[in-house]
């Protein structure tokens, strides 16, 4: 197995989005997706952000939050890099649908794609104040989806290598995903399940974008123990934990 780790621009906003109380302080936070070669197969998990995104612009000095990506960050250009082409990818998971996760999941036209059923049920008919990070994947065309019904976990490959857990709290239906690789170890994918470090060190809620606060911090002390046992947490948006890890095309096997 290898795991290689992409970002598809940053979000340029303040700390504050991604931890309570997290200060006013302007970060760049990573939009990350990841490349799986296992088993003569392609996978991604998460798919970053839409074509649309490319070559705009955040007027920082005025205060404003976006989304900064260069053409070469796009998901099925960035994945070039690594010798991989869009026809190649044979499985897409998503964590949940949100913009920044499902932005390029239909540009991949061999790939089936694996989301839980909660989070595609709720994604279609979502409450007035999620109806905005949605969007995408609405906008997109019906895809050849794999619908995991319930809260099991789910291996992959059932060889125990890569196994999607239910990781609710952020959205009903998010999951997350857990690598066994042999070199590494256990490498726990939280995506938006844990947004930093900092969330996953002090229990800490985002200030928004949170279905269930108590299933979030739920989750965070899920992670707490998978980290005390040994595993390696890669949290979802950090812009500080990011550049302490292997980006591609280095990767993690």
């Amino acid at each position: 197995m290898r795991l290689y780790l992409f970002s598809s621009g940053y979000i340029s906003c303040e700390r504050s989005v991604f931890v309570v109380d997290g200060g006013n302080k302007r970060v760049h936070v990573p939009t990350p997706f990841y490349l799986i070669k296992h088993n003569g197969k392609n996978i991604l998990f998460d798919t970053g952000n839409a074509a649309s995104y490319i070559g705009k612009t955040v007027n920082e000095e005025r205060g404003e939050a976006g989304v900064v990506m260069s053409g070469k960050e796009w998901a099925p250009n960035a994945i070039e890099s690594v010798g991989v082409t869009r026809e190649q990818i044979d499985i897409v998971i998503l964590s949940h649908l949100h913009s920044d996760h499902v932005g390029t999941a239909d540009q991949f036209p061999n790939a089936t794609i694996i989301v839980r059923r909660k989070e595609y049920d709720y994604a279609i008919r979502p409450d007035y104040f999620m109806t905005r990070v949605y969007s995408v994947f609405n906008d997109m065309p019906d895809l050849d989806y794999y619908f995991i019904k319930g809260d099991e976990a789910f291996d992959v490959f059932g060889d125990g290598c890569l196994v999607l857990i239910s990781t609710p709290g952020h959205t009903p239906g998010h999951q997350s995903l857990i690598l066994q690789t042999q070199e590494s170890g256990i490498i726990v994918l939280t995506a938006d399940a844990c947004y930093t470090s900092q969330n996953l060190d002090q229990s800490l809620l985002p200030s928004d974008l949170v279905c269930d606060r108590t299933s979030y911090l739920s989750q965070i002390s899920r992670f707490r123990l998978y980290e005390k046992t040994g595993a390696m947490i890669i949290t979802g948006h950090d812009a500080d934990g990011w550049e302490t890890y292997r980006h591609a095309p280095n990767f993690y096997e």
